[in-house]
């Protein structure tokens, strides 16, 4: 599955080139934050991963789902900047809420730590 990563630093290249050892996904990453400007960066993929300064509002989904995202991945914790409704019931077939947090974050007690492994 071809995934634009939005709001991209260098330790998320490290997690999730790691997570991706097998190169199931091509992923495209990407510095800026998802907004209407940037949304056309994800054309040719059919995920987002966004972070959670990411907008998902309407206006934002629809564009995404013109282009053909069919699956937004969260890599945070909050979903508050995603307009759940729209998401839910018109464009994304499913949603994702990445549980895992990289060394530079916040993490939960019960998380692994994949960047330790290279």
């Amino acid at each position: 599955m071809d995934v634009s990563v939005f709001s991209t630093r260098p330790y998320d290249r490290r997690f999730l080139t790691a997570a991706n050892a097998s190169g199931a996904h091509r992923l495209n990453f990407l510095e800026p934050r998802l907004t209407v400007d940037t949304a056309k960066l994800a054309a040719g993929s059919q995920a987002v991963c966004v972070f959670v300064n990411d907008l998902l509002d309407a206006e934002i989904l629809r564009m995404l789902a013109d282009i053909g995202v069919r699956l937004v991945a969260l890599r945070c914790a909050g979903f508050n900047r995603v307009d759940l409704r729209e998401a839910g019931i018109r464009h994304c077939a499913a949603k994702w809420v990445v549980t895992l947090w990289q060394r530079e974050g916040v993490k939960s007690p019960d998380s692994k730590d994949l960047t330790a492994q290279g």
